[in-house]
């Protein structure tokens, strides 16, 4: 009876044991912090628009203010009085302003048929319009020079990268020259998109 009762208890302090080390494998621990998200912010300035050819005073390009989107920013571009081989240059910068750096994904235009033009690299036509009557539509080239290229990264320190767009209308309409000096008063307005990405 003494040997039972022995075993019991040996048997009591054994599952004693096995319960203490479950609890102590199985316990839970906590341990406490702050995490805080950085902020995303990417600001768009331009300077004024210049013509660089031909010298003239008749003709406008005027930028709007910026607009700023989940993605990015867009400035709303407007020509008036334009003729065949007029240029413009807009120079514009960017800037992460916040805690996380930026990428640029991509730029479209968005032309006067309200389809989005993606541009990459070299030159991108896309078609404005006056919207009115009599109605008068025009091609517009367009090319973006300097750092703001597709992937370049915007380092989140306040350190703008800079770029030039520039904006032509060809002087070559319907596989005819027509002079600059034949002004055919052409009017439109564009949005230049700059679309952006949070770097890790």
């Amino acid at each position: 009876m003494k040997k039972i009762g022995l075993i019991a208890l040996i048997v009591v302090i054994c599952l004693g044991i096995i319960g203490v080390g479950y609890a102590t494998w199985t316990q839970a621990f906590s341990i406490g912090g702050t995490v805080a998200s950085g902020t995303y912010i990417v600001s768009i300035a331009q300077t004024p628009a210049t013509s660089v050819s031909p010298t003239q005073t008749v003709a406008t390009c005027s930028v709007g203010t910026v607009v700023t989107t989940g993605v990015g920013a867009a400035l709303p571009i407007s020509i008036a009085n334009g003729f065949p081989g007029l240029t413009y240059t807009i120079p514009f910068t960017l800037t992460a302003t916040g805690t996380v750096p930026a990428k640029i994904t991509g730029f479209t235009f968005q032309d006067g048929t309200g389809t989005p033009v993606a541009y990459t690299t070299g030159n991108v036509t896309f078609t404005l319009s006056n919207g009115g009557s009599p109605a008068d539509t025009f091609a517009v080239n367009a090319q973006i020079t300097g750092t703001t290229v597709v992937g370049a990264v915007i380092p989140a320190t306040n350190t703008p990268i800079s770029g030039t767009l520039i904006v032509t209308i060809p002087s070559t309409i319907e596989n005819q020259t027509i002079p600059a000096t034949a002004l055919l008063s052409h009017s439109g307005s564009f949005n230049f998109v700059v679309n952006t990405a949070q770097q890790y």
